[in-house]
């Protein structure tokens, strides 16, 4: 009677190893496998035992339809294949993404791999920023901004199952007890009180070129006051956003001159 071989592998414990396992020489372990688009991947563990963890977490994240092929692929390339995608912002507004990603985030954050960013590694780098380098709160907002993008980029192309900057800031704001300034708008006497200053100033009245002051100056109701400017929203421009005008020159011809009832005009010029 003709006997049987053994063909089980196993390892130098007497392990039966599973298929695509293996021992190599130094003693450590290996699994190797296809990923859809045909190419083999391999990872390694000190044990069998942690190996078997890892290969459990691969079923998983196949299951669930996470991308396995680009378990490897860093935050910083992420970024750079965000920054190739994005339509719809100022190309000045993606410069200065740029700026500041190359300048913060890159160096050390960014060289992170995405399925490995955890939140305790983005709040320990959000506290980096606030504590070590005493940044404001508002250059912290622009960076999360950045984030918050590449990583929904990430959730949304089965990189990643959750985004972890998701509500990271707000949790900043609290445990350094960061104070949002709140705008207050200017009541109507309030108003009536700045321009008749603006009126009896002989630096910011022009109503002498251009005739009476109601012609030459209309102030908007939305406007509301912040550190010592006066905000306003012109209503020529249509864009319905608020910017800063400082008790200066400029500020008369940042007002819409129109009479009222009769929405806005041109300004006229004088020799």
């Amino acid at each position: 009677m003709t006997k049987t071989r053994n063909t089980k592998r196993k390892d130098s414990n007497r392990t039966v190893l599973k298929k695509e396992e293996s021992q190599r020489p130094n003693g450590t372990y290996s699994y190797r496998w296809t990923s859809d688009d045909g190419e083999r991947h391999v990872f390694y563990a000190p044990t069998l035992d942690e190996l078997r963890m890892k290969e459990a977490e691969l079923a998983y994240d196949i299951h669930d339809g996470i991308r396995t092929e680009c378990r490897n692929t860093t935050v910083n390339q992420l970024f750079d294949l965000w920054c190739d995608l994005k339509r719809g912002i100022k190309d000045n507004t993606l410069q200065n993404y740029k700026y500041m990603y190359n300048t913060f985030i890159r160096p050390k954050f960014g060289l992170q791999k995405v399925v490995c960013v955890k939140k305790s590694d983005v709040k320990r780098f959000y506290n980096l920023l606030a504590d070590d380098r005493v940044m404001k709160i508002a250059t912290i907002d622009t960076i999360h901004n950045i984030l918050h993008q590449v990583f929904d980029m990430a959730v949304d192309d089965n990189y990643i199952r959750t985004n972890p900057t998701e509500k990271m800031l707000k949790e900043l704001k609290q445990s350094h007890n960061f104070e949002v300034e709140k705008r207050k708008a200017l009541t109507v006497a309030e108003q009536n009180l700045f321009m008749d200053f603006l009126k009896r100033t002989p630096k910011y009245n022009h109503s002498s070129r251009s005739g009476s002051w109601k012609r030459s100056m209309r102030f908007p109701p939305c406007a509301v006051k912040s550190r010592g400017c006066v905000s306003i929203c012109p209503a020529s421009s249509g864009t319905g956003r608020m910017r800063p005008v400082p008790p200066s020159r400029r500020s008369w011809r940042a007002i819409p001159q129109a009479v009222p009832g009769s929405g806005p005009r041109r300004r006229q010029t004088h020799s």
